[in-house]
């Protein structure tokens, strides 16, 4: 008689987390309208552009914005592609940002980047948040020209480390009013009360599969008065910004999905930071050495996002071994999950080729139960102590062979 499989136990909502109920339930009752295209000016489309428009204005009262400062996008790598082709000086200036930052964010800078646009990166501390000082400096430093723009994340998407926007977003209004910050709030969305005005930054991008809402749908917030070059061209949506057909089912997951995690978000606080402590606390004690590569979560850092090193195992190893035990982990960012290479924010921080190549990210989310975790940690560290003794997994001993062949 066969054995069934052990249910499958997810930890990697900074991925991708589980879509809410609420979510699916406002989605279903856009759909439930009927056909429509919200430009239209009959019923149907009529209908569609008012969930639409009441979706904007929700949207932007949360994250503390105008509605008119909201443009709905197809995820957050789009939101940060158009704010920097959009918004970066035309001619001159410079880039500024740290190596920290999503692919979605640094690839654009390095295409943007030219001999009249120099690109300066700021290296991050140990602890993986840029230091306010360093980014303040680099303008003395660096001779950096009148205008340019600038980008910093809210919190990392490997460590979860918080980052001092609000900090720099005021000091660049001060003394560098020219300046436009960017900031890609993928992370945090759901996790941290974020008021658009008061980090006073130009542009904040938001993806909603972040904090369980559909796949497919974001936002970038853009303040009044920027002008904003659009990256799609073929429609006069969203005040010619943005062109193409609007869902007004995906934004209404979206908001829905924004309402519930803000509701919820000084429990799920409470809670993360309590499973949090209880993985790394029996991770260190029955599977040592074990290091931790993320900030203590507060003001330092989010408490879902916990990025650990396993001295003498490689991390796609590991990875894929506890993929074999239906437990599921990040190497890293989703969005280089196809790449061998080292992570470059672990390696930014200063961190040993060997640490970084053994990391292993765990991101727990608004679904996640603390038995799940509770069983979660007893299968890591079984995993952890046969890989480092160089054993086999005895229900498929020829799958997990070929797994780390393939990781050679």
């Amino acid at each position: 008689m066969s054995m069934s499989p052990s249910p499958s136990i997810y930890l990697d909502h900074a991925s991708s987390s589980e879509l809410r109920p609420c979510a699916r339930a406002a989605m279903n009752a856009a759909w439930d309208l009927g056909p429509g295209n919200p430009a239209s000016t009959h019923h149907a489309g009529r209908a569609l552009r008012r969930l639409l428009e009441d979706a904007r204005e929700k949207a932007a009262e949360l994250l503390g914005a105008f509605p008119d400062e909201l443009i709905f996008t197809s995820g957050a790598t789009e939101s940060n592609n158009l704010a920097l082709t959009g918004l970066v000086p035309a001619a001159g200036g410079a880039l500024l940002s740290s190596p920290i930052e999503h692919p979605s964010v640094r690839q654009p800078l390095e295409a943007l980047k030219g001999l009249d646009r120099p690109l300066v990166w700021i290296t991050p501390l140990a602890s993986g948040q840029v230091a306010l000082e360093a980014l303040q400096g680099a303008f003395e430093d660096k001779n950096l020209p009148v205008a340019g723009l600038a980008t910093l994340q809210l919190a990392n998407q490997e460590t979860g480390a918080l980052q001092p926007v609000g900090a720099l977003g005021a000091w660049l209004a001060s003394h560098r009013p020219t300046w436009h910050l960017h900031t890609d709030a993928t992370q945090a969305a759901g996790k941290i009360r974020i008021n658009f005005h008061r980090l006073q930054v130009g542009s904040l991008a938001v993806s909603a599969h972040k904090f369980g809402g559909p796949v497919g749908v974001g936002l970038l917030l853009v303040r009044r008065g920027k002008r904003l070059t659009p990256l799609l061209r073929g429609g006069g949506q969203q005040d010619e910004r943005r062109a193409g057909t609007e869902s007004a089912a995906l934004a209404a997951g979206l908001v829905a999905a924004l309402e519930g995690s803000c509701r919820e978000m000084a429990d799920f606080t409470q809670r993360a930071a309590a499973m949090r402590t209880e993985l790394l606390a029996t991770l260190q004690a029955q599977c040592a050495p074990v290091l931790v590569n993320s900030p203590e979560p507060g003001d330092l850092a989010l408490p879902h996002i916990l990025n650990l090193s396993f001295p003498g195992l490689r991390g796609d190893t590991l990875l894929m071994a506890l993929d074999l035990e239906r437990i599921t982990v990040s190497a890293g960012s989703a969005c280089a999950s196809g790449s061998l290479l080292p992570s470059p924010v672990l390696l930014s921080m200063g961190l040993a080729e060997e640490r970084v190549r053994s990391a292993i990210r765990m991101s727990l989310g608004w679904s996640t139960r603390a038995e799940q975790v509770a069983e979660a940690v007893q299968r890591i560290s079984r995993t952890v102590q046969r890989l480092r003794t160089g054993g086999r997994t005895p229900e498929s001993p020829s799958r997990a062979d070929s797994l780390r062949a393939e990781t050679v």
